[in-house]
């Protein structure tokens, strides 16, 4: 049993790490890719499908699993994922790369140079 518990821990440190650097990039994305008046609505959509994702998505995969096989909730998954990517390019090559919505700040300097280079 200790084995398999060690392994449980170790699984679920790797993915707390993995989500808690995919869950910032993600919503950054979300965001560059909206209007600034777009932006709550963007990310109020985000938040409110990735909080939706994770509760219906255990729900699921139990029911697949107990009602079909051991094995449906990874079909599932595979399902999913081949869909998602398959979204994800076509919307990319409609759209095509998008830059920030906002606007690189200007120096204003003024005119007055540094008193030395180095």
């Amino acid at each position: 049993v200790l084995p398999t518990a060690f392994f449980v821990i170790l699984s679920l440190c790797i993915m707390s790490v993995g989500n808690g650097i995919l869950n910032p990039s993600l919503s950054s994305l979300a965001s560059l890719g909206a209007s600034p008046r777009q932006k709550g609505l963007v990310m109020g959509v985000y938040q409110s499908a990735s909080s939706l994702a994770r509760v219906l998505g255990p729900l699921v995969a139990g029911w697949l699993y107990d009602r079909i096989s051991i094995r449906a909730p990874f079909f599932a998954a595979a399902i999913l994922f081949v869909l998602a990517f398959t979204v994800a390019a076509v919307f990319r090559k409609l759209t095509g790369p998008r830059r920030p919505a906002v606007e690189p700040v200007k120096s204003t300097n003024a005119g007055l140079e540094p008193a030395s280079k180095y």
